[in-house]
């Protein structure tokens, strides 16, 4: 399973590499050096990938988020991969793509975690956001 996912998001990729992505910067919060960065990208009228990236030292680091229609599909973070099945979150995995042991409760709570997320930079660009 893990394997296909890559596959996917190589083939994702590739695909959006041919579309630009529609970009903002977020206003500065508090004690923020600088704006975290969007880039959403867009297949017929629908969000395919979302790439946010927050300040820090060096180049910052980034949260990627992948839809599936209205799901997520597959989310990357500094250090963890999170792999959706039919919307819900399966797998937890470590930045070497090694499933990591968690219990149902935890999958839940960062499932949610992530779809708050990714639902709040989504609506910043259309509308809903803060």
């Amino acid at each position: 399973t893990i394997a296909k996912v890559q596959r996917i998001i190589q083939q994702t990729d590739e695909r959006l590499n041919r579309i630009e992505p529609i970009r903002d910067t977020l206003p500065l919060e508090a004690g923020q050096q600088a704006p975290r960065t969007l880039a959403l990208w867009m297949d017929e009228g629908k969000a395919v990938k979302l790439q946010v990236g927050e300040p820090g030292p060096g180049d910052g680091s980034s949260s990627t988020f992948y839809f599936a229609g209205p799901d997520l599909f597959y989310a990357a973070q500094p250090y963890a991969h999170f792999v959706f099945i039919g919307g819900k979150l399966q797998y937890w995995c470590d930045e070497s793509w090694q499933v990591n042991q968690v219990d149902a409760a935890t999958l839940d709570q960062r499932e949610g975690f992530l779809y708050e997320e990714a639902n709040q930079y989504l609506g910043w660009f259309f509308g809903t956001g803060e």
